[in-house]
């Protein structure tokens, strides 16, 4: 892999209330698509989030959050997404599966079924349809349907799904984690993207630019400008893509990084 020495200050801070300030260092997690120098860091590719977690989210402040980026100069083109991972109270990370409600998808577990089981056989919601594999859908268990569910973490991905009049086979990517009796209400979900306030899938230049977004209150429906309902902590997210058909490697410089708390 290339390194790009380019000097970057990476200032990931928190500016809390009386000026006491979280600082979320340098460390992040992977290391091997992130290169920390002496006052500097580069993202090549991939996904990285702070080693450190902000604490205390309180949906009724407001976050402003901001940086400087630009692609690295020579690299290729660069698609990037700047924001944050978000955990409950439990360190579970909150991903937007958990929330993404498919409506009129309310369903029931019609045999039951042991942890470590692949299948599972449910009644045909209304929304049913043939193709719930190619767009994604994942089963969530023991939800009626109801927003009061939300997050929903026993949620499976889907590999196959067969339809035999009333009944319903669905073959999982991966092993159920616990048992599940017959009678269970079930609904489905999808996924959709995470929480990226300050840049969300656009290109970056070579020149720079300044982002600054505005995170306040709380939603059950994900989005980038309200953290999602059960959020304690998060963690600074970034991730960078190469543009498709490109060759060689990407890279984003990144400087300034910094959240501002405030009273609404």
């Amino acid at each position: 892999m290339k390194h790009y020495m380019l000097s970057l200050i990476c200032m990931t801070s928190i500016m809390l209330s009386g000026g006491e300030i979280f600082d979320f260092g340098k460390k992040f997690i992977p290391h091997n698509n992130f290169i920390e120098q002496d006052s500097s860091a580069i993202i090549t590719s991939g996904l990285v989030i702070s080693a450190k977690r902000l604490t205390g989210i309180d949906a009724d402040k407001v976050y402003t959050v901001s940086c400087r980026v630009r692609a690295v100069p020579g690299a290729n083109k660069t698609t990037a997404y700047i924001g944050f991972q978000q955990f409950d109270e439990a360190g579970r990370s909150l991903l937007p599966e958990y929330y993404r409600l498919i409506p009129d998808s309310q369903a029931k577990l019609l045999k039951s079924a042991v942890a470590g089981s692949l299948k599972l056989e449910v009644s045909p919601p209304k929304a049913y349809h043939s193709k719930i594999v190619s767009f994604g859908w994942q089963i969530a268990m023991d939800s009626d349907g109801g927003n009061e569910t939300l997050p929903n973490f026993n949620v499976s991905r889907i590999k196959e799904a067969t339809r035999s009049g009333d009944v319903i086979t669905l073959t999982l990517q991966e092993p159920l984690r616990e048992d599940w009796s017959a009678g269970t209400p079930v609904c489905f979900h999808t996924s959709g993207p995470g929480m990226y306030p300050l840049l969300n899938g656009k290109e970056v230049s070579s020149e720079w630019m300044v982002l600054t977004a505005k995170v306040t209150g709380c939603s059950i429906v994900p989005g980038v400008d309200k953290w999602w309902r059960d959020a304690a902590s998060a963690a600074l997210l970034l991730s960078v893509k190469s543009i498709p058909g490109q060759k060689g490697e990407s890279g984003l410089e990144i400087t300034d990084i910094k959240v501002e708390i405030s009273d609404k």
